[in-house]
C-alpha cells in the first residue's frame, strides 16, 4: 500500500511539473508592438462629462505576465455639476488560450468592465471591447499612437440592446510625462 502512495504521489508531481511547463511554454507577454502604451503619461479631454486633465501609467508587472493602467481624472466644476475626481485600474491578462486578450477594469464609482483586447498593427493601436450584454450598454477604449509619440484616446459606448451603435463620449491626447512634470 505504501508503495502505490509514493507511486500516486510521484505521478501527481510529475503531472504538475508538465502543467507548469506547458504554462511556462505558452507564456505570451506583450512584445515590442505594445510599447508604445507602456510608461507615465500626462493628457486632456474632452466630452460628455465635460473638459478634464488627468494622468495615468501603463506597466508591465508580474514578470512581465499582465499589463496595469492606474488613471486618474480631474473633472472641473460646470455647469452646475461639482467637480469630480475619477480614478480606475485596468488589468490586461493572458485568457486561457495563452493570448493577452482580456481586461478587466475597475473605478472608484463601482464599475467593472470585462474587455477584449485587439492590437491593430496596421494604425498601431490598441482597442478594448466590453462584452455585449442584454440590457446593458457596451463600452470601447481605443489607444493609438501619433507621430509624435503620443495617444489619441477615445471612449465610446453602445446603448442598451444596440451593442455595435457606437457613439465617442470622450476623446483626449497624451503625451509621455517628462522628468521635469509632475501628476497632479
Amino acid at each position: 500500500m505504501r508503495k502505490v502512495g509514493v507511486i500516486l504521489i510521484s505521478f501527481i508531481s510529475l503531472l504538475l511539473t508538465g502543467i507548469n511547463h506547458s504554462f511556462a511554454q505558452n507564456k505570451v507577454v506583450p512584445g515590442p508592438e505594445w510599447n508604445f502604451v507602456l510608461g507615465d503619461w500626462i493628457g486632456d479631454g474632452t466630452g460628455v462629462p465635460g473638459e478634464a486633465k488627468g494622468w495615468f501609467t501603463f506597466n508591465k508587472d508580474l514578470d512581465g505576465n499582465i499589463l496595469i493602467r492606474k488613471n486618474h481624472n480631474v473633472i472641473p466644476a460646470n455647469n452646475g455639476k461639482p467637480a469630480a475626481i475619477h480614478d480606475d485600474l485596468l488589468v490586461v491578462y493572458l485568457d486561457n488560450a495563452g493570448a493577452l486578450t482580456k481586461a478587466i477594469y475597475f473605478d472608484n464609482e463601482n464599475h467593472v468592465i470585462n474587455y477584449a483586447v485587439a492590437y491593430n498593427q496596421a494604425d498601431k493601436s490598441l482597442t478594448f471591447t466590453s462584452e455585449a450584454q442584454k440590457n446593458m450598454p457596451r463600452f470601447r477604449l481605443t489607444y493609438k499612437a501619433t507621430e509624435t509619440n503620443g495617444l489619441n484616446i477615445d471612449f465610446e459606448f453602445a446603448p442598451p440592446n444596440q451593442p455595435e451603435a457606437f457613439s465617442k463620449y470622450i476623446s483626449g491626447k497624451a503625451h509621455r510625462k517628462t522628468s521635469s512634470e509632475k501628476f497632479f
